[in-house]
């Protein structure tokens, strides 16, 4: 991989087996770079070394990047709305089907998503088994999510009022989201959202109650200011992704 030219590389993805994995916005690919550090095309037109037939495949907007518990890859493509699962060595349709907002209650593939971003395995709350994939639905202002059944739901979604009024938390159905774009999961389960538009991270538990402005400012205010104090006297300026690590930072 050293001395490989690599264009506009977004977001880094680890596998159990210490393979890495990231988005070429550049050259609109998903690319590996191996234990052995070779660097690979997973998926996208070909450019370097193929790892298989998706990567003879046209990816219309790589965007976010999730594995399942099985080491499957899913992956955006944001221009077209839709979520493929590589399943071997081969792309095919796992969610949505044409550019736009629909399809609650009824299966993924006759879903309809807007320029999706951040993707994420979440546990479901015991007593239920398997994991669901949620989505950061952007352009929808949305988190929606596929469940082990395969159909699909909207966690938390835009409110009438699209601004933030001060209050630190909101009922899920009505959270002024602007453009939530990532998704991370601590160790206690609660998942938290980078909202680019807002300027804040968001916060919520997939058990149920309120979404909460974790840190930013409540009334959505961007700005640089706020190091060494409390995450809620924070400033953000268009916040674009969130990670956490093994100790919950």
């Amino acid at each position: 991989a050293k001395g490989a030219v690599i264009t506009s590389p977004i977001g880094l993805w680890a596998a159990p087996d210490g393979t890495l994995y990231f988005v070429e916005a550049g050259s609109s690919q998903v690319r590996s770079i191996g234990p052995d550090g070779k660097l690979g095309t997973v998926a996208g037109a070909l450019a370097g070394a193929a790892v298989g037939l998706a990567a003879g495949v046209p990816v219309n907007g790589p965007g976010g990047l999730a594995l399942d518990a099985e080491g499957r890859m899913y992956l955006v493509e944001s221009l077209t709305g839709t979520i493929k699962r590589l399943v071997g060595d081969r792309l095919e349709a796992f969610a949505g089907t044409v550019s736009g907002y629909g399809g609650d209650g009824g299966p993924a593939l006759q879903a309809a998503f807007q320029s999706p971003a951040g993707l994420l395995f979440v546990p479901e709350p015991a007593p239920a088994t398997g994991a669901a994939l949620w989505i950061a639905d952007v352009l929808n202002q949305a988190i929606r999510r596929v469940g082990p059944d395969g159909v699909v739901s909207t966690v938390a979604r835009k409110a009438e009022s699209k601004e933030l009024d001060g209050r630190v938390a909101y009922p899920r159905l009505a959270v002024p989201l602007g453009a939530p774009a990532s998704l991370a999961r601590a160790s206690d389960g609660r998942i938290y959202v980078a909202d680019t538009k807002r300027h804040v991270i968001w916060r919520l538990d997939p058990a149920g109650g309120d979404v909460e402005v974790f840190a930013g400012s409540l009334k959505g205010e961007p700005g640089g200011e706020g190091d060494g104090e409390g995450v809620a006297a924070c400033r953000l300026h268009f916040p674009s992704s969130v990670v956490i690590d093994a100790k919950d930072r």
